[in-house]
């Protein structure tokens, strides 16, 4: 996407205030421990299944899936947050240094997670 020299976020069209991605390896980690211990598939995707069912059902069930979406975004926030702030106060000046970067992007993305900073420490 940025490659190709677009400079805005493809799903909310905002522009972005850089280009430089940084993959968050952490929170990946966190999210197929998360899963394996949940016993959930990471790359199982969601199926369709319009086949009978109602408007009003079909409606119910994206409700149901945005909600457990949400749990499941603030649980991989906090335990993202819960090792960044470890680290921060038991590594090395240079992981520390990332550490605060990382939890100032995190905290910058809303206050929802600031919220989730501040609880964990």
């Amino acid at each position: 996407w940025i490659n190709s020299g677009h400079h805005t976020c493809p799903k909310s069209g905002q522009r972005l205030i850089h280009t430089a991605l940084i993959p968050n390896y952490a929170l990946k980690s966190l999210v197929h421990q998360w899963c394996y211990e949940n016993n959930v598939s990471v790359n199982e995707p969601k199926g369709n299944n319009n086949s009978g069912s109602s408007s009003k059902r079909h409606k119910n069930e994206n409700a149901i899936d945005h909600i457990s979406a949400n749990k499941a975004s603030k649980d991989a926030v906090k335990m993202t947050a819960e090792f960044l702030v470890g680290k921060l106060a038991t590594g090395s000046t240079d992981i520390q240094r990332q550490s605060a970067y990382e939890i100032r992007l995190l905290a910058k993305t809303g206050m929802a997670n600031r919220q989730i900073i501040a609880e964990v420490g």
